[in-house]
This record gives structure tokens, C-alpha cells and sequence, in this order.
């Protein structure tokens, strides 16, 4: 290898490096590194060697209860206190302490849930840093009660933190059911599959928990915050090609059922005299198959200019710009996340957004930028309008370009704190993603 190969990987090296230590978000991912992020890679590293060498000590923390495994450290901490016996009667105390320990645990095989199940339920979305409950069902088909039981919550990844641990159920008898809550929040988009819930019967003395009784893991998606979009104004040219024709409501009836403002592009022959006279605007005919809003939605968030947080706060407008669109009734024809293009199945209502959530939701954040001037010359002559949302000034080319074919483009650009005061582009509208991350209203 030669020098300049060298200091070629070093200078890469000190980039990650610097990437890490600006980004929270992978510095909080640095603390779990050796936890595997999935489930089932979770599950592979319990059936490797390296976990059975690990095992008996897992094996002996989850046996005991909260209260067991403050006094076993307490025993430790003894036991080392107590090293010299010709000193000091320090090792009677650990003596004791480990009896109690090892008591609870020998009694273990006699105090089991028998008859109990346990269910999890919880929705399949959630957004990001809003609390998902879970619902742990125990229902007891069993012929005598069960007393004591403890619910123990699995650990989460990275990006998760409990907000409400589940409780205990005092009693359940025979063919009574129980429900307990637990509340998590979560950090990052993406799909979750958490480890299972846990019950177990509370040995006496409260020191240890019986054989567990195990749910199946809950899995969810997390999907991005949406941003609070309160003001979008969107201009439409008809599309260069139509999704359909003008067709009669039934054979024999009038296929006109209203008007509106004339658009560039729409037919002379559709014009409407009547309400020209009146408003002093030109209007056109509107028909009842007439679908000539057609609105595309693209999502620039890849490259290495940004931090992940800017990043991050562009797919929330994203999100938040499909809402506003939504909720003002309009539809959405089609998704471009960098250079991939997703043609949505429905275009209006929950279903178009929870379309767009899911989509914005799985997308992973990469650092070198996706040339999108292809995808979007290619989807603009279906299109009426277009709204560009952009960590970046990389589509500024494209964006020209299809201005200057006609198509009314809007694009807003998310920018860090500190570019805010910067002299403004007058080709797009400058957000802070400070603004997005608060939760203010953002007028597009």
C-alpha cells in the first residue's frame, strides 16, 4: 500500500468519524452496538456459541426480581468486603445474603403460571416520539388462581424508551382474564419487532420469579412525525398526458357538474361565458371523470452535505406536506424518495397518507446523494403540479427544467439553524428544521 493509499483511508476514516460525533442520533446507536438491531439477528445470536458462554449469567439475572437483583449486587459488593476472614466477620454477612439468594432461586421450579397465556397487543403504527401502548392479555385457563404475578418487559433497541413499565396482577382465578399496560417511545423510523413479554409467579420473600411464561414478539411501524403544514398553495396546469377522457355520468345526462378558474392548457371550447360575465375571471366547464389535479410528491433527502437531524426533519415536512394535501381534499398521484418512485394505489383520504407514511417510514438514510432527474422528467408530463421537499440544493437543475416546461413546481428546502439567515433563493422556501422538530406551524 502506498503512502497516498494511506493517507487516503485515513482521511475516510477521520470523515465517518466526524459524521458520528455530529450526528445524536448515531451517537445513541453507538450505545447499543453490540445489541443487533433486528429481531430475527436477535434470535441467531442467541442460538450461537458465544451466547450459550454468556447464557448462565443472563439465565441468573432474569430469574431474579428487581428486588433480587439489587440485593445480589448488594451480596457481591460483600463478598468483597469479606475476602479477608482473619480480619474481619464480613463474610457471615455475605454468607447470609447468599442463602437468601440461593434459596429463592432453588424455590423457582415450585411457583409456575400454569394455565396462563399471554397475548400482546398494540397498533401497527406509530409516529415518532408518540407513546405506543401495549396491551399484555393474561387469561387463565388453569383449575386453581395464581397469585403474584410479575409482567417483565423486553428489552428495547436503540432508539426506544420506556415511558410506562407494566405492572403486576395481584390474583387471577380461574377463567378470569387481566389486562396490563405498558407505554414505549421510539426515536426512529423504521420497522420494530420487540423481544417477547415475560410472566412469572413471584417466589416468597419477592427475591426471584418463577419459570416465565413468554408472548410473541410486537411488531409495529414507526413512522415520521409530521410536520404541522398549516398554509399550502398549490398551482395546476392540465397534465401533459390525461389518466382518462371526459365521459358522461349516465347516457342521457349532463356530464357537467360545476366550473372552475381557467388554467393554461385547458380547451377554449370549455369555456364558461356566463361565469366570465359575472366574476370577471375566465372559467372553464368542469366534468364529472375530469381528473386534471395531479399531484406529485418527491423527497431529496440523501447525501453528505446535511446532518441525519436536517435529514430527518425533511422526511417530517414530506410527511407533513401529504397531510396538508390530504386534508384539503386533494390526492396524491406519486411518491419519488431520491431515485426511487412508488405510484401510489390510492390517491386520496387515510389511505393515500398511511401509503405515504409507510413508504417515508422504511426509507434508510444514505450519505451519497441519488441523481433523481430522471425519475422526475419522466413523471412530469402525468403530473398537474409537483411539490419538491429537499435536504439539499441538488434538484435545482431539474427543477429549472421542468419550470421552464410549464409544470408548476414548489419546492422547500430544509436547511440547518445557522443557514436560516443566509441571503434566500427566490427558487424555493427556506425552512429551519428547528421549526419542524418543535412541532410549530410551518407555512409552505
Amino acid at each position: 500500500m502506498t503512502p497516498e493509499d494511506r493517507a487516503g483511508g485515513l482521511r475516510e476514516r477521520l470523515r465517518n468519524a466526524r459524521k458520528i460525533l455530529r450526528s445524536r442520533r448515531r451517537l445513541e446507536r453507538l450505545n447499543h452496538i453490540l445489541v443487533p438491531e433486528k429481531k430475527p439477528d436477535r434470535d441467531r445470536l442467541r442460538r450461537s456459541w458465544r451466547w450459550r458462554f454468556m447464557a448462565p449469567a443472563f439465565i441468573l439475572y432474569a430469574s431474579l426480581s428487581r428486588d433480587g437483583r439489587g440485593l445480589l449486587l448488594l451480596t457481591l459488593l460483600v463478598g468483597l468486603a469479606g475476602v479477608d476472614i482473619n480480619q474481619s466477620q464480613v463474610h457471615l454477612l455475605f454468607a447470609s445474603l447468599a442463602g437468601l439468594v440461593m434459596g429463592s432461586l432453588a424455590l423457582r421450579p415450585f411457583f409456575r403460571a400454569k394455565g396462563v397465556t399471554v397475548e400482546v397487543e398494540t397498533s401497527a403504527r406509530v409516529s415518532v416520539g408518540a407513546p405506543q401502548r401495549f396491551l399484555v392479555h393474561l387469561d387463565h385457563r388453569g383449575a386453581s388462581p395464581v397469585l403474584a404475578l410479575r409482567v417483565s418487559s423486553p428489552f428495547l433497541p436503540w432508539d426506544g424508551r420506556w415511558s410506562k413499565q407494566p405492572h403486576g396482577v395481584a390474583a387471577l382465578r380461574p377463567r378470569e382474564r387481566a389486562t396490563v399496560v405498558a407505554e414505549a417511545r421510539f426515536s426512529a423510523r423504521g420497522e420494530h419487532h420487540l423481544d417477547a413479554f415475560e410472566i412469572g409467579v413471584l417466589v416468597p420473600l419477592g427475591l426471584a420469579v418463577g419459570p416465565r411464561r413468554v408472548s410473541d414478539g410486537a411488531r409495529f411501524l414507526v413512522v415520521p412525525k409530521i410536520a404541522n403544514v398549516v398554509d399550502l398553495s398549490l398551482e395546476h396546469r392540465v397534465p401533459e398526458r390525461q389518466a382518462g377522457h371526459v365521459t358522461s355520468r349516465a347516457p342521457g345526462e349532463s356530464d357537467i357538474v360545476g366550473v372552475r378558474p381557467y388554467r393554461p392548457g385547458d380547451a377554449l371550447r370549455h369555456l364558461h361565458a356566463r361565469t366570465w360575465a359575472r366574476t370577471g375571471v375566465p372559467h372553464v366547464k368542469s366534468y364529472v371523470s375530469e381528473q386534471s389535479e395531479r399531484v406529485g410528491l418527491a423527497v431529496l433527502v440523501d447525501g453528505d452535505e446535511v446532518t441525519d437531524e436536517v435529514k430527518e426533519a425533511t422526511i417530517s415536512l414530506g410527511a407533513g406536506v401529504a397531510a396538508a394535501i390530504v386534508r384539503r381534499g386533494g390526492g396524491i398521484d406519486a411518491l419519488l424518495i431520491d431515485d426511487r418512485l412508488t405510484q401510489l394505489a390510492s390517491r386520496s383520504g387515510k389511505a393515500a397518507l398511511d401509503g405515504v407514511l409507510d413508504r417515508l417510514a422504511t426509507h434508510v438514510l444514505e450519505d451519497v446523494e441519488k441523481p433523481c432527474d430522471g425519475a422526475l422528467d419522466a413523471l412530469a408530463p402525468e403530473l398537474s403540479t409537483l411539490v419538491v421537499v429537499s435536504a439539499h440544493d441538488g434538484p435545482s437543475a431539474a427543477i429549472d427544467r421542468l419550470r421552464a416546461r410549464g409544470l408548476p413546481v414548489h419546492w422547500l428546502r430544509v436547511v440547518a439553524t445557522d443557514e436560516v439567515s443566509l441571503p434566500s433563493n427566490v427558487r424555493h422556501t427556506r425552512i429551519d428544521h428547528g421549526v419542524i422538530d418543535r412541532g410549530e406551524a410551518v407555512a409552505a
